[in-house]
């Protein structure tokens, strides 16, 4: 039987945090054999590799053959098994309830047809500060990073996954799918650690819509 939610970890060069990352999965309230995690490693240079490989069956391991973090994305989408998906990006932590709180609307939405993704709030880290600001993602859809969101696999294929040419490929999808009768089921705590980097260009918020067109 596949199981029930599948994290992708997309990665580059990032043996310093990678096994942070993957533990806070492991860390996870929810049933861990209806977990599957998949890291697409885009050909990274330093001891990622090595460190994915030293989780074992746990985790399954995919080589990318393409370039770039939205390749990735496709990637593990086509090796991915779960009915659900999040993502989690490498330098990130899931908080203990984040599997079990974006996974529970799904339940419903099965009986009721309705067509949803499921998006939680964040703590915000900076390298500078031991913690950071809450943020909520409850009134503006841009307001989501990559990690604290989940979606239906199947519908994921239907929209083609990521698209490769855009840079902010995860706001698109997102409008993608409000824009064909989805809607967003917001949870109202934190449930993703949210590594920001001092120079991350999704703090520009002209920058981030300049890229969508």
């Amino acid at each position: 039987r596949e199981p029930l939610v599948t994290v992708i970890i997309r990665t580059h060069n990032s043996a310093a945090t990678i096994r942070k990352a993957i533990s806070s999965v492991f860390l996870q309230s929810f049933d861990p054999k209806e977990v599957e995690v998949i890291a697409v490693d885009d050909h990274s240079e330093d001891a990622t590799l090595g460190i994915l490989n030293s989780f074992g069956a746990r985790i399954k391991v995919v080589q990318s053959e393409r370039d770039g973090a939205v390749a990735s994305l496709n990637v593990a989408l086509e090796n991915a098994t779960g009915y659900c998906l999040t993502l989690l990006d490498d330098d990130d932590q899931l908080e203990p309830e984040c599997l079990k709180c974006l996974w529970h609307p799904f339940v419903a939405a099965q009986f009721t047809g309705r067509r949803i993704f499921t998006h939680g709030d964040y703590v915000e880290v900076f390298p500078s500060e031991a913690t950071g600001p809450y943020v909520s993602t409850k009134d503006n859809i841009f307001d989501t990073v990559a990690g604290g969101l989940m979606f239906r696999r199947t519908d994921l294929l239907e929209a083609c996954g990521w698209d490769e040419k855009l840079l902010f490929a995860e706001y698109d999808l997102l409008i993608r799918l409000l824009a064909n009768g989805f809607s967003g089921v917001h949870i109202p705590r934190p449930l993703y650690v949210y590594s920001r980097k001092e120079d991350s260009i999704t703090r520009d918020r002209d920058r981030v819509e300049r890229g969508l067109r």
